[in-house]
């Protein structure tokens, strides 16, 4: 069975991509000043943080209002 074609990033993708690491503390102009790769790790942790904290708020919302009330 043939593998699915695998999506090629755009150079708009990848720049997005560079914005929100450098949003959440990546500077790629350091070079590799011994916190590599754990800098760009941990900003990638917090942008995938808020992707899921948006997809989250975004499946809320479209409950249309059918959350259950706090107690």
């Amino acid at each position: 069975m043939p593998e699915p074609a695998t999506h090629q990033l755009t150079h708009a993708e990848v720049m997005h991509e560079l914005e929100e690491l450098e949003a959440a503390g990546y500077n790629p102009s350091q070079g590799d000043d011994g916190s590599y790769p754990a800098d760009i790790q941990a900003a990638q942790e917090k942008v995938a943080g808020k992707h899921r904290a948006e997809r989250d708020a975004m499946m809320n919302a479209g409950q249309n209002g059918q959350a259950k009330p706090s107690p």
